[in-house]
């Protein structure tokens, strides 16, 4: 019986889709694919099921290890995703979830490295918990999520550095810097007309806060 889904011949690779509505990977599946060229996501694993796709589904001992950028550009009735199974994925790459409209929950991989430009914007996603091996949050990574109010970021996290633009428009009220944190670019928070307080790691020596104010 054939599925919408088209894999390589030895199913490490999820190449496309069509008219996907609930996707189980298969636990061989190493890669899902995307293609960012010319400014502009071209090619990518659901550009044949952005107005299906509905959920998506890790099994147990998940072999996925990269998400390529925009695989999921534009799926816009999916509503979650659990990466709680994939124990071997450190990248999802840009564009990935961008807007993904009706996405309001994601639990990352706990091995996760870096959350890549442009991956969750345009979501709703209203709460995030940062892995603490994520060391860089990319340019505009969460930009115009009206609904994220709440970034949860552990005192042992290894975050070295937040991207330009990175909350632009969200709704966060506060923010922690670890202390591992020596770059916060450009206009990290413009637009956060929410953000009431900074919480600096007592022992961060490039940043500190005095009347609510961020200092370097």
């Amino acid at each position: 019986m054939s599925t919408p889904e088209t894999y390589n011949n030895d199913n490490t690779i999820l190449s496309s889709s069509e008219n996907s509505v609930n996707v189980d990977l298969k636990q061989s599946c190493e890669t899902i694919y995307g293609l960012y060229a010319g400014n502009a996501c071209k090619d990518f694993t659901f550009k044949g099921s952005q107005n299906t796709l509905l959920s998506f589904n890790f099994p147990d001992g998940s072999r996925l290890s990269n998400i390529n950028d925009c695989a999921f550009y534009q799926c816009t009735k999916l509503s979650s995703v659990d990466f709680s199974n994939c124990q071997f994925l450190t990248k999802i790459g840009s564009y990935a979830f961008s807007g993904c409209s009706s996405l309001t929950n994601v639990i990352l991989p706990i091995h996760l490295k870096s959350i890549s430009p442009f991956c969750f914007e345009f979501t709703l996603i209203s709460s995030i918990s940062i892995p603490n091996e994520v060391t860089s949050l990319g340019t505009l990574c969460f930009q115009s999520c009206s609904k994220l109010k709440n970034v949860i970021i552990d005192v042992e996290s290894n975050l070295k550095e937040i991207g330009v633009k990175s909350f632009n428009g969200a709704m966060i009220e506060t923010i922690f810097i670890p202390k591992s944190t020596i770059n916060i670019d450009e206009y990290a928070f413009s637009l956060c007309v929410a953000l009431k307080e900074f919480t600096i790691d007592p022992s961060n020596p490039s940043y500190s806060v005095s009347d609510g104010i961020l200092f370097n």
